[in-house]
């Protein structure tokens, strides 16, 4: 597998502009040599280099990121007699960092320009695969119909919406903040972008499944640190290893667990209101079935962010409850 890989989704066709105005050609013709040239890129403190192209193809060159690098060459195989778990493994890497871009383009719309813009969430369908040789993936497709020429062979059939560069850093910079803060934060800023999606699409049980699973995540890592830091101030030691697994076991459910945050003050009780409310939708949904109502996936995606927030010191804004297609 290449080391770079981009996406470009044609669901959402924009171009980028470097300042609002910013001159076209005549007759607002969009060449194909207009929209495909970079107009910006940049590396993240992990080592990722981001760069985008005027038609928002957007690429991340992994090469310096090694939890999504291959390591196939180096140990002389051949990718065909790669395992499909080590591929698969190696992508998701790769879809998380994308995903969770794609959360932060979100945020950035609102902040920069004022305005909704539906949440995306790239699949494989999107993806774009770049080396020496060439390009593969299915991603070409969608890069082919927003670049597809007229008859002439120089104005493009799409006009793509033009927005400004500004929204991009802005994305690239949350996108940054987040892969430093921790490891496992794009893993999450990635989950919940992709609840957010579902809950944009009307999927609300996939919104609340995955928007819940971002909360109890978040519930636990701050139950670990309040008992961590509790014992180690009484007894000078972290808990072992036995300890910590006694204390994150099935007697410590996420129901008990908020409740002990609570009395510690560790969350409010509006807080453990809405985490109550939430995980009984997701419950009844998993256990009979019964769909959770559009509420409940605003809800729970307005609680994961602000919890994200609280973990990582990274804030940015959803609006996860559009009409129509139109903010209100």
């Amino acid at each position: 597998m290449a080391n770079k890989s981009g996406f470009c989704l044609s669901s959402n066709p924009h171009r980028l502009v470097e300042s609002p105005r910013e001159e076209e050609p005549a007759g607002g013709t969009r060449t194909y040599d207009l929209v495909m040239r970079h107009v910006w890129e940049t590396q993240l403190q992990c080592g990722i280099k981001f760069s985008a192209t005027r038609a928002a193809i957007y690429y991340f060159d992994f090469s310096e990121y090694p939890p999504a690098v291959s390591k196939w060459e180096a140990r002389g195989l051949n990718p065909l007699n790669v395992k499909d778990d080590e591929r698969d493994a190696i992508l998701a890497k790769r879809m998380q960092v994308m995903n969770a871009f794609c959360l932060f383009l979100h945020n950035a719309h609102l902040v920069i320009e004022g305005r909704y813009v539906a949440p995306s969430r790239p699949g494989t369908s999107d993806i774009i695969h770049v080396d020496s040789g060439g390009a593969g993936g299915l991603g070409l497709n969608a890069m082919a119909r927003i670049n597809a020429l007229s008859a002439d062979g120089d104005q493009l059939l799409v006009d793509p919406v033009p927005i400004p560069l500004s929204v991009i850093q802005h994305a690239v910079k949350l996108l940054d903040d987040t892969m430093s803060a921790d490891p496992k934060a794009v893993e999450l800023a990635a989950l919940i972008g992709r609840a957010l999606t579902s809950s944009a699409e009307s999927d609300f049980p996939a919104a609340v499944v995955m928007g819940w699973s971002a909360c109890e995540f978040f519930i636990h890592k701050k139950w670990r640190e309040y008992y961590s830091k509790s014992i180690q101030g009484r007894t000078g030691v972290l808990p072992s290893s036995k300890d910590s697994d006694l204390l994150s076991g099935r007697d410590f459910t996420a129901s008990i667990v908020t409740q002990i945050l609570r009395v510690a003050n560790l969350l409010s009780e509006g807080e453990v209101t809405s985490l109550n409310q939430v995980r009984k939708q997701r419950n009844d949904w998993a256990h009979s079935i019964k769909s959770p109502r559009r509420e409940a996936s605003v809800q729970v995606v307005e609680l994961a962010v602000r919890l994200f927030a609280e973990a990582y010191g990274v804030e940015f804004k959803v609006n996860a409850n559009p009409v129509d297609g139109y903010a209100f």
